[in-house]
């Protein structure tokens, strides 16, 4: 059984060493369809709680798919000979837009999650709160990313 293994797994590896680049783009696309179809379908509904969230939810998903490849596509069109050398303001920005839309990612689920446990236990203030904190989160998620560049 180890043999097979011990067979299988750098025959795995080299696999996905050829093919990553086309198993990244693979993945960032459907990232970005999906975020794409959940901001659209969350759109044409009422906006209740639930879909409000719903929304910021999919922006931040699909700021968060599309940072990297700028990214990437930035580095190859002005500094294609850089190697590791990259201007620190260039890579500080591009970390913050990265950590801004997972802090506000993590905001979202958190507040999605609040909303379930306000709604299992029947409490009837908790979703006008939760929506009325609900705009802050970007502003939150701006102040953190702003603490973690200051931290840098």
């Amino acid at each position: 059984m180890a043999t097979i293994f011990n067979k299988a797994v750098p025959a795995l590896v080299s696999l996905v060493d050829q093919d990553w680049p086309v198993v990244e783009a693979v993945t960032l696309a459907l990232s970005a369809v999906g975020s794409s179809w959940l901001l659209r379908a969350s759109i044409k509904q009422p906006s209740y709680l639930f879909n409000r969230q719903l929304r910021h939810l999919a922006v931040a998903d699909l700021g968060l798919t599309l940072v990297d490849p700028i990214y990437e596509l930035v580095v190859a069109l002005v500094w294609p000979n850089a190697g590791e050398s990259l201007p620190p303001m260039f890579c500080i920005g591009s970390r913050s837009s990265l950590h801004l839309f997972l802090f506000k990612v993590c905001i979202v689920e958190t507040q999605i999650a609040a909303g379930v446990l306000a709604s299992a236990m029947h409490w009837q203030r908790c979703p006008r709160l939760l929506a009325s904190m609900l705009p802050y989160g970007w502003p939150l998620a701006a102040m953190l990313t702003a603490l973690d560049a200051y931290s840098m």
